[in-house]
């Protein structure tokens, strides 16, 4: 960062605690990135906006509004990518840090990734189940468990995810709170299901719960889509972790959207759910309740049609590539 670097670097060790345990942490986040942004180049920026993203304090107005100001007047500099996260962050926090990011993000053409494309984040719809879809099976019970049972056993291709309560701090776990599943049937047909480890882990079909999952992702025969492999593995060791699932990660017909994606398309980026959605899709992917209270009970109606739809975005995505895979001769 230049002439700043030495003074961001102080504080940084300060925030962390590695020099001084009893600083105000709210002190030296702020410190940090008027340190960063004070460098007055587009590393400053991003430099603190990163920062930011690491640190657990997402509720600071200050650092909100200092941020959303200095990559809004950054502009066409500032990488989409990363403001559109940043964005979604902040939802509800700081009405004016969103609104600087998301005019970054409509301004267009400011990332390489959204200069091979043209991607106008503004005026593209949301993505949504078509009409007709079957509603979302949440798993909670030994009912529900029955039909997730039966729809997987003549599914074919399953688009995977988890959501997990978010954690600011070192050293914080929270277990993995809902696995969603979007399943392709051999008939064609599709179906969307959300699974309540959170609810079930104390319960006696949770065993029963955990082997139906383990026995989908395994089969060969299934084809499990993910974003990457490092997202997949992520996924399951969380599983691991949170309640001692094990083998889960040793699937044998895994496809990566982004590995698809970078076979279709003459880029070197691996490319997020959102973007993939609105390349592939022409839509954008709601992220707002991404960082929601995903351990609070009962969820929210759109909680859990925001986990479902992570699902769906990948089936659909994957469907899209494979047809212009096949189109473009491409293995």
């Amino acid at each position: 960062l230049g002439s700043g670097g030495a003074a961001v670097q102080s504080e940084i060790r300060l925030m962390f605690g590695e020099e001084n345990p009893g600083v105000d942490p709210a002190s030296a986040i702020r410190a940090a990135v008027r340190a960063a942004l004070d460098d007055g180049r587009k590393d400053g920026a991003m430099f603190a906006l990163r920062l930011r993203r690491a640190h657990r304090m997402l509720g600071d107005e200050e650092v909100a509004e200092m941020l959303g100001e200095a990559l809004l007047k950054e502009g066409g500099k500032v990488d989409a990518n990363e403001a559109f996260h940043a964005s979604h962050m902040m939802s509800g926090r700081s009405q004016s840090a969103q609104k600087s990011f998301l005019k970054v993000i409509e301004s267009g053409g400011q990332s390489e990734i959204s200069r091979m494309f043209g991607v106008d984040w503004s005026e593209a719809p949301y993505l949504g189940f078509p009409s007709g879809y079957p509603p979302v099976l949440f798993v909670s019970d030994e009912r529900s468990l029955s039909k997730a049972e039966s729809i997987l056993k003549s599914a074919r291709i399953v688009s995977i995810d988890t959501e997990t309560q978010p954690v600011f701090s070192r050293g914080e776990f929270e277990p993995t709170s809902l696995v969603q599943l979007a399943v392709r049937a051999a008939d064609g047909g599709s179906t969307t299901i959300v699974m309540d480890l959170l609810t079930t882990r104390h319960t006696k079909i949770f065993k029963r719960l955990c082997g139906v999952l383990k026995r989908v992702i395994l089969d060969p025969d299934v084809c499990i889509i993910a974003l990457s492999r490092g997202d997949f593995v992520t996924d399951m060791a969380g599983l691991r972790k949170s309640y001692q699932v094990r083998g889960m990660d040793s699937v044998q017909n895994l496809v990566e959207l982004n590995s698809m994606w970078r076979a279709l398309v003459p880029s070197k980026f691996a490319v997020g759910l959102r973007h993939l959605c609105a390349f592939a899709l022409g839509v954008r992917l709601e992220k707002t309740l991404q960082m929601s209270r995903w351990k609070r009970r009962p969820l929210t109606k759109n909680q859990i049609a925001y986990a479902a739809l992570d699902a769906y975005a990948g089936l659909r995505i994957y469907e899209v590539l494979q047809s212009s895979a096949r189109d473009s001769g491409v293995n």
